[in-house]
């Protein structure tokens, strides 16, 4: 496949000034072969890109004119991760000596480990904005499998836990909403998990949304050690790759997703005992759940939980 990048015409003397790369990503060496870094742009679109748009959207992006906005964007996401995917490559080389550091040359030179780390995680960061920036408002092909249990759509689960709106990372949550929704909620809401998927009565409405604001919590609780998690202003995001929050410059962000993560234990702990307690107390509403028993022998037990002490009610 070859790259948005790749001129009409190339051979051994074609550098990156000779290809419009430098339009997304200014800072890179202009003198650089494009031999050097093309595999890099190719496989930053495989991995990255395609998997999370599909092929025909790419397609049907890079048909538009170089005008068009959305084009635009995308050829930002795809230069951006050409250079994630090369910048540990290109910092080193396989020679018959082993792997070795390449010397300075052109007018640069070889940077400090903090400094590479530090650009590493900018560069990642930068290269999933720009692919969320596109894939808003986009068709994006999806599957029942991609859909998050309670949560239709990126849009849906959003107004519940800011996530930029990110399709990346909404997707990337969805195995740990349905662990989150087996290990808390299915003791209590297995019989009417179907019928909450459509919630067309008020008071299946509200029974959804009580779950929801659960689930939404408890997947971010279970989701935060197993992700790569970048807390970004009043919300966060996934990062595409795990090594950009390795080291001294990602000190700060795994501090602060450690602190989203007891809040979300929290908050999901309260939302779920209230979830409890407004089934307890409003039983005569559900009548499937009132015929498994379960609910009236819990019966005397909301009756005395302090009303400011939520966490625990029932919760195992």
């Amino acid at each position: 496949m070859a790259t948005p990048f790749t001129p009409s015409t190339v051979n051994d003397d074609t550098t990156i000034n000779d290809t419009t790369l430098r339009k997304h990503v200014p800072n890179i060496n202009g003198a650089t072969y494009w031999a050097s870094i093309e595999p890099y742009i190719r496989q930053g679109l495989a991995l990255h890109v395609i998997p999370f748009i599909g092929q025909t959207l790419y397609d049907t992006t890079m048909a538009l004119a170089d005008t068009d906005a959305s084009k635009q964007q995308l050829l930002d996401a795809i230069a951006y991760y050409g250079v994630v995917v090369a910048y540990p490559k290109m910092s080193s080389i396989i020679a018959d000596a082993g792997v070795q550091v390449p010397g300075g040359g052109e007018g640069s030179s070889p940077i400090s480990l903090w400094q590479y780390k530090t650009a590493y995680l900018d560069l990642t960061v930068t290269a999933d904005k720009h692919l969320d920036r596109f894939m808003i408002g986009q068709d994006i092909p999806d599957t029942a499998e991609a859909r998050m249990l309670l949560f239709d759509s990126v849009t849906e689960f959003q107004s519940f836990h800011n996530i930029h709106n990110s399709l990346r990372t909404y997707k990337s949550l969805v195995p740990y909403a349905r662990k989150a929704y087996e290990r808390y909620l299915a003791p209590y809401l297995s019989e009417v998990i179907d019928d909450l998927k459509t919630a067309d009565t008020p008071q299946l409405k509200q029974l959804r949304y009580k779950a929801q604001l659960a689930l939404s919590e408890l997947t971010i609780y279970i989701a935060g050690p197993n992700l790569s998690i970048l807390v970004d202003g009043d919300g966060m995001r996934t990062l595409s790759s795990s090594d950009a929050l390795v080291g001294t410059a990602a000190a700060g962000y795994r501090e602060a997703l450690a602190l989203v993560l007891q809040r979300s234990e929290q908050a999901g702990k309260t939302f779920l005992a209230d979830l409890q307690s407004f089934i307890v107390l409003n039983i005569d509403d559900y009548s499937t759940l009132e015929a498994t028993g379960r609910f009236t022998e819990l019966n005397e037990s909301v009756h005395t939980v302090e009303t400011d002490s939520a966490v625990g009610f029932f919760f195992n």
